[in-house]
């Protein structure tokens, strides 16, 4: 018997295709760009990769797969089956071809069942099944395991659920023991509707253990927030209330480092207002000084002239000094805030929505309104991180954000807004960015304040600058007056983000609608 173990080892390791050594520095390269949320330099990363001429059939296989896991961190799951389909044609191009069908049928299978699509993913499941999961490494069996137990689940076979559960959580335990809450939260579910208590507690005791000793508190959030459904399902309310608290002051603690992030992004707007209105302070300062200077002149003997002159030639160059700091302090800020705004981005879209997805993928068939709504909150969710950071902003260009930008107004605000753009981008990509943001505040405004019915963005380039014009055909309102209120945020958001890219921003407004016209200039020679 040892023997034949040891025979079909060899043969595996023989048959099971070799990932060449730049193939597996791309695999850990676009892992950490992943993760850290960077996903358009991990995409840019793999079109490099997959453009190489020098690069074999088996390492296209890799790149296409890559981008397939890099646009289902995305939620892109249409875009997600083309690459798994575009690795699958390039693998057939190989002499390992069992292998690379097994693995491209496993992965889409879990993306099917991602989106519910849980027809195709069991056919898919089958074919695995038929070949006895042949090809498939311990990780990847597990969850098609768990996969099949939920299936089984779904059309109350809970004997064989739980079976098959038990098997997934063995071969878990051997590839990824810190992953194995997710099936224990499953496991919770199918007890919670046998009504079997004793082993309910005994595997959720079991995921709060591997949740606390993998110190990962996103599982022991599931596993609670799971215990909580299956009692309150029961009616056992007065312990699901248990759970839920439990649940509750997890999330707190886990969301503690977003509030702190929060609180130091107000700190520094904060400390940013701060230093504006001190810079103004000074300026109306120095100008009173001058005035007193001016009057004295006439009757001061040159020599104490020339001194005075000297003396405001210093204090014009301490201001001169000043004002550039508090540009390049502002520009910090405002970079600092977007890097924050596409981490927030990134953990709203992979987190939050990842765990709404699992959420509605648990609830039973009769629970079509909840699953509508969690739909509505997950596409809240998305519109929220892609206001926060538009996706693959250096990749689209900004003229692709603008347009996609006014398709979303029109859309959700039943405002036309059109665009004009002839642009070939002659601005740096942190500058397009901060165009962008303008831009975005600008049409929140018309949106919120102007009952405008249309709208209009042109954006045009000269021999030496970038020309932006913003019309609606609204109420208007009081420029001068507005500005001086103190509660006109927006409009000093625009002009600030203006001069800190070195712009002018000029705003006019009367009865007939609104027109901000922002002057940029290129630096051209």
């Amino acid at each position: 018997m040892r023997l034949i173990l040891i025979f079909l080892l060899i043969f595996l390791s023989v048959n099971m295709p070799a990932q060449s050594w730049v193939v597996k520095q791309l695999e850990k390269k676009i892992y950490d760009l992943n993760n850290e949320f960077k996903y358009d330099s991990s995409l840019s990363t793999l079109r490099n990769f997959l453009n190489s001429t020098s690069i074999s059939n088996n390492d296209k296989y890799y790149g296409y797969l890559y981008l397939s896991y890099t646009y289902k961190r995305l939620f892109d799951y249409n875009t997600t089956l083309q690459y798994l389909d575009s690795a699958m044609y390039y693998g057939m191009q190989t002499t390992n071809k069992d292998f690379y069908t097994a693995n491209i049928n496993c992965q889409k299978a879990m993306a099917l069942f991602d989106i519910h699509r849980y027809n195709e993913a069991g056919s898919l499941m089958q074919l695995l099944a038929k070949n006895n999961y042949r090809w498939l490494n311990d990780e990847d069996q597990a969850k098609i395991f768990m996969q099949e137990a939920y299936l089984m689940y779904l059309g109350k076979n809970y004997s064989s659920a739980e079976k098959r559960y038990d098997t997934s959580i063995a071969k878990m335990e051997i590839s990824s023991r810190c992953d194995l809450p997710m099936i224990y939260g499953k496991k919770i579910e199918l007890y919670g509707a046998m009504g079997n208590e004793k082993l309910l507690k005994e595997v959720y005791q079991n995921s709060i253990s591997i949740s606390d000793s993998c110190n990962i508190i996103k599982y022991s959030l599931y596993t609670n927030e799971m215990m909580a459904k299956a009692l309150r399902d029961k009616g056992k309310y007065k312990q699901a209330f248990y759970y839920y608290s439990l649940f509750d002051s997890l999330s707190r603690l886990y969301n503690e480092r977003e509030n702190l992030n929060k609180l130091l992004a107000l700190d520094k707007k904060y400390q940013t207002e701060n230093i504006r209105q001190q810079v103004a302070l000074q300026q109306k300062t120095i100008e009173s000084k001058n005035k007193s200077i001016g009057f004295l002149a006439a009757s001061i003997i040159v020599l104490i002239l020339i001194t005075l002159l000297v003396q405001l030639w210093q204090r014009q160059k301490k201001l001169q000094r000043e004002k550039s700091f508090s540009i390049n302090y502002t520009r910090q800020v405002l970079e600092k805030t977007e890097e924050e705004r596409k981490r927030i981005a990134g953990e709203l879209h992979d987190s939050i929505s990842h765990e709404l997805l699992d959420l509605k993928s648990s609830l039973n068939e009769n629970s079509e309104v909840v699953k509508e709504k969690i739909d509505l909150v997950i596409n809240n969710i998305r519109i929220i991180s892609r206001n926060l950071h538009p996706v693959l902003f250096e990749r689209l260009g900004l003229k692709t954000c603008i347009e996609n930008m006014a398709e979303r107004v029109q859309q959700q605000n039943g405002f036309l807004l059109t665009t004009d753009i002839q642009y070939n981008r002659s601005l740096s990509s942190s500058t397009e960015l901060q165009v962008y943001r303008i831009l975005q505040e600008t049409v929140t405004n018309v949106v919120k304040h102007a009952d405008a019915i249309a709208g209009k963005i042109d954006l045009y380039e000269e021999q030496d600058s970038v020309l932006i014009k913003v019309k609606d055909n609204g109420k208007g309102f009081n420029v001068k007056e507005c500005l001086s209120n103190g509660n006109a945020f927006g409009l000093h958001n625009i002009i600030e983000r203006s001069r800190v890219i070195g712009g002018q921003a000029k705003i006019h407004s009367n009865s007939k609608g609104t027109e901000i016209l922002i002057t940029i200039p290129t630096n051209k020679k």
